[in-house]
């Protein structure tokens, strides 16, 4: 899902622009994108199955948690368990 957004986020730039460069600001549409991907499937009426990379999140003052392997910006908005 990351690189069909990162796909569409370097196709919207300026041809002049270096393709294999993104910027800190694109980087936060991509994330925006996959959020927004992932809410959408969550809103189906139908159960979805999620296939992901694990990753261990925490620091060495914080408990350690598994999770999957996503950017900041969906794993803090919709991947969280409830």
């Amino acid at each position: 899902m990351t690189r069909l957004a990162l796909r569409k986020t370097v196709g919207e730039r300026n041809l002049d622009v270096n393709p294999h460069k993104i910027t800190q600001p694109e980087w936060g549409v991509v994330g925006q994108m996959v959020a927004e991907l992932v809410l959408q499937f969550r809103l189906l009426p139908i159960h979805v199955v999620w296939l992901a990379q694990e990753r261990t999140f925490g620091f060495d003052n914080q408990p350690t948690v598994m999770g999957p392997d996503t950017s900041p910006a969906c794993h803090d908005k919709h991947c969280s368990h409830r």
